[in-house]
């Protein structure tokens, strides 16, 4: 999610020096921001959540996430192809000073987050941290903050509270989540409706199926505009830096490819989970 938000204003950026291909490369952007994420325990916020959930060791998870990893990391190489090169033209870039105070500063309360995220430190610490480290850094980020996102999520998660206590509900997800396979699919389909990360805490609940679980929301932020944070956060970053473009174009080339890496990890997963 940090990387969509600092990564796609920087793809406009390049694309006032030289022509860049934006629709297609925010896409891809937010395409492997979701897979590469996969990769880590603190990669995402369902990473975050399950490594807790099932008391799973970096080892453990590391073990888990590196064979799609890998995958994910050659399948980009191979999607890249698509792309013509084009030559380049000189460009003129401005002189940039870094102020070292702020960048230790930054470092400092990235690794307190960090280790705040790895439960090293009480979770609090890290989120006062965060907020002291915003305020010396740049106060004006809190009046940028996309408000509105943050609150569909929350939305998110109080209809994942209400809907696992209705019985029905719970005994389908029961039924679906009693091997590793049935997990992937499970959260692979209700990431498309709930988003990936309430989709993790909804399923958990049901199943100890951590591995199947993982790969089907893995997978899951592929797809829909709603099944993972980033897509959206792309979506909206796109609407407020393309100005007069129609965000339909967006929407279309965004949703094509998602729709067609998702049917290649589906097979993917199946594979890891079969072996």
């Amino acid at each position: 999610d940090v990387a969509i938000l600092t990564l796609v204003p920087i793809v406009f950026n390049i694309a006032q020096k030289i022509n860049v291909p934006k629709i297609l490369t925010i896409s891809l952007l937010t395409i492997y921001a979701n897979l590469g994420s996969a990769l880590t325990p603190f990669g995402n916020p369902q990473n975050i959540y399950l490594v807790s959930h099932y008391h799973l060791g970096i080892g453990q998870f590391m073990m888990m996430s590196l064979p799609f990893g890998l995958v994910a990391l050659l399948s980009m190489f191979v999607v890249l192809l698509v792309i013509k090169n084009q030559p380049i033209d000189d460009v003129t870039l401005p002189s940039i000073e870094i102020n070292q105070h702020k960048t230790w500063l930054l470092l400092g309360a990235t690794l307190i987050v960090l280790l705040g995220i790895l439960s090293v430190i009480p979770v609090y610490m890290a989120l006062i941290v965060s907020v002291v480290a915003a305020v010396c850094l740049q106060k004006s980020v809190f009046k940028y903050a996309d408000y509105g996102i943050i609150l569909t999520f929350v939305n998110f998660f109080i209809i994942v509270g209400a809907i696992s206590r209705i019985k029905y509900v719970q005994t389908l997800l029961y039924q679906h989540t009693t091997s590793s396979l049935e997990t992937f699919f499970s959260g692979m389909i209700t990431s498309q409706f709930i988003s990936n990360v309430p989709a993790a805490i909804l399923i958990s609940k049901f199943t100890q199926h951590s591995y199947g679980l993982y790969l089907g929301v893995t997978v899951g932020g592929l797809g829909t505009l709603i099944a993972s944070l980033a897509n959206l956060l792309a979506l909206r970053q796109y609407a407020a830096l393309s100005h007069h473009h129609s965000t339909f174009s967006f929407f279309k080339t965004f949703s094509l490819l998602n729709i067609g890496l998702l049917l290649f990890f589906i097979i993917v997963g199946f594979i890891l989970l079969s072996v």
